[in-house]
């Protein structure tokens, strides 16, 4: 630390938000992992539709498709899980 100045961002080391940021992406990456071994990685945990391949490319961790992403930002009411269709 400069006696001069106080602490900066490169002296301080990471903060609290660093840490919980970098734990809560360990954890979005271990569900993923879990839901390959499931067989139910790419598929909607809300709708059970799969995920469309453009928004796994931007986020692979994502556990919800882009039509159920637009109401939990609206705010309506979680739709019901329905379990995915095999065949």
């Amino acid at each position: 630390m400069d006696i001069a100045t106080g602490p900066t961002p490169e002296t301080e080391g990471p903060t609290v938000e660093d840490i919980d940021a970098v734990d809560g992406r360990l954890d979005d990456v271990e569900r993923t992992l879990t839901r390959i071994d499931a067989g139910s990685y790419g598929r909607c945990e809300a709708c059970g539709t799969l995920i469309d391949d453009a928004e796994l490319a931007t986020d692979p961790t994502a556990v919800r498709c882009g039509s159920c992403l637009a109401v939990d930002e609206a705010g309506e009411p979680e739709m019901a899980v329905v379990p995915p269709t095999v065949g």
